[in-house]
């Protein structure tokens, strides 16, 4: 009759039982159902924090006791979890949407303009160039889908340099604003021919037509009024903008060291890369790690989209370019080339980079990046070189940095839905 006086000094047979894979069979057959469902009440809110502790020093001792009864495999596990990390020293942000006001805000009437106002502002680390609106033709939703309005003019736009469906606003620099005044007409607005706006009056002729004019006016002076067949129906006003952007990425202070260091247990602290903010991720790694004088690595170059829009695939807008040591040797294989794998990339290497002390891997991307929130599409590309970091001055130990350049072309979207005004009753 004293278990249950007795749960707190057997906390640590309590402990152990709530780390088994099945605590409540293990507890009942320890301590009986009644009393279980006793200690479960009093006791866990003061084990489960015990718990958590004792599975972090338990992970620490594993890593540790891994570290020194198996080196190569503690690294491994340690690369394993590093791999495709890097560090942001800015910002995912580049051109927002700062602020957007419609007039009207709600229920618009064909009849009648509807005003945009669109402000972007750079809140990204780099300056953007080459910032352009793309309007398009706004659509209505009709029995679930989407079908686009006809015959929408753009009467006005303000801000920016018009060209057909697009308006060049130019370049931004970091913290830069810019607004856009858009006028849409809608007032000869149709869908599938039908107009968004008819008039209906109190008679019809003898084949049962309306017979209202263009003022909405019978043969006999009677006033009719203004029909909406789609009111209530909801309208969104698409627009896109798209922008060239940049980020710079960095792998520093990468030790490579002699097989004879590696072999008495030497292993350097595993490096994470660092990329300066915007939406593009770029990631250095090196696989296997450490890097060993005169041994076959492979280098990781990978780029991710990590914003809400879509990376433009284009030769046009992306140029990607890596820099890696002079030491470090291409390895090339049967094709000609030190690149293992290219996925959504299309690169080449040279000896020469132009930067002092450097050779050079340039790439493209052969498709479009999506968000990494659209899981059924690509948000990444990556390229896989191998190399071997020569030795000439036969050192122990020596350290180096690899960088990259990315400049890509960013698009995103700005969404507006509104409604028709409802038809009088």
């Amino acid at each position: 009759e004293y278990r249950g006086e007795a749960t707190f000094p057997l906390l640590i047979i309590l402990l152990l039982t709530v780390s088994t894979a099945y605590p409540a069979i293990l507890g009942e057959a320890l301590f009986g159902p009644v009393w279980w469902a006793k200690i479960e009440t009093t006791a866990m809110p003061i084990v489960e924090p015990l718990q958590t502790t004792i599975s972090q020093i338990n992970q620490g001792i594993s890593d540790t006791w891994l570290m020194f009864t198996c080196p190569q495999c503690y690294y491994e596990k340690k690369m394993r979890e590093t791999q495709g990390k890097s560090i942001s020293e800015g910002t995912i942000k580049a051109v927002e949407v700062y602020k957007q006001e419609w007039i009207p805000s709600d229920y618009i009437i064909p009849e009648e303009p509807v005003d945009a106002s669109i402000t972007l502002e750079n809140q990204g680390e780099f300056d953007a160039k080459k910032v352009t609106l793309y309007i398009e033709d706004p659509e209505i939703r009709i029995s679930g889908d989407w079908k686009k309005i006809e015959e929408v003019k753009i009467s006005s736009i303000e801000g920016c340099e018009r060209s057909e469906n697009s308006c060049v606003i130019g370049d931004m620099n970091k913290n830069d604003k810019r607004e856009v005044m858009i006028t849409y007409d809608l007032t000869n607005a149709e869908i599938n021919g039908e107009s968004l706006a008819t008039c209906k009056c109190s008679e019809n002729d003898n084949e049962g037509k309306d017979v209202c004019n263009q003022e909405c006016v019978d043969d006999k002076g009677n006033e009719g009024y203004v029909y909406y067949k789609y009111g209530d129906y909801p309208i969104k006003f698409p627009i896109k903008y798209s922008f060239i952007y940049n980020t710079t990425a960095k792998l520093e202070n990468i030790e490579a060291i002699s097989e004879d260091l590696w072999k008495e247990g030497e292993y350097p602290e595993e490096k994470l890369s660092q990329y300066l903010g915007g939406p593009v991720k770029v990631a250095i790694s090196i696989r296997p790690y450490p890097l060993i004088f005169d041994k076959e690595r492979r280098i990781i170059f990978k780029i991710s989209n990590q914003g809400d829009g879509r990376v433009i695939g284009s030769k046009l807008y992306t140029k990607i370019k890596f820099y890696i040591p002079k030491e470090f040797l291409f390895q090339l294989g049967k094709d000609g080339t030190p690149f293992v794998s290219q996925r959504g990339m299309k690169c080449e290497h040279f000896e020469s980079s132009g930067v002092s002390g450097y050779k050079k891997i340039e790439c493209s991307l052969t498709r479009d990046l999506y968000s990494v929130t659209q899981t059924d599409k690509p948000s990444e590309a990556s390229v896989t070189v191998r190399i071997k970091v020569n030795n000439p001055q036969v050192v122990n130990k020596k350290s180096y940095t690899i960088f990259g350049e990315v400049k890509y072309g960013y698009e995103k979207e700005i969404e507006n839905t509104l409604s028709i005004i409802p038809s009088p009753p």
